[in-house]
């Protein structure tokens, strides 16, 4: 087999791997999407990365305004749930009750 052939075919069987891979995660990004626990991933000086459609409605803001700003709420990582009183972007408060888990998010440890 050609050194050409040999490349293609390692490309198509990434190709396949990474298709395998997606489609086994869609049911945890389904789960993450369409839940009722808000999510928010933040960096470790607290930016938010990552914020899910229920996390979206308990802040009272979109996406779009929330990604790349400060979470703004002291952050104690105890693996424990912490209960914070929090202001909406509707200038709601609301009780709430945050949970730190460290993760690795693309090539960031948030």
């Amino acid at each position: 087999m050609s050194d050409v052939n040999k490349t293609r075919n390692h490309e198509d069987k990434m190709d396949q791997s990474s298709s395998r891979h997606q489609s086994d995660l869609a049911p945890f990004r389904a789960i993450v999407r369409q839940g009722s626990e808000g999510i928010v991933i933040l960096s470790r000086e607290g930016v938010i990365n990552y914020t899910n459609p229920a996390a979206e409605f308990l802040l009272g803001r979109k996406r779009e305004e929330l990604l790349g700003e400060m979470f703004g709420s002291p952050l104690i990582n105890e693996k424990k749930p912490t209960e914070v009183n929090m202001v909406s972007g509707d200038d709601r408060l609301r009780y709430v009750e945050i949970q730190m888990e460290t993760l690795q998010f693309g090539a960031e440890e948030c």
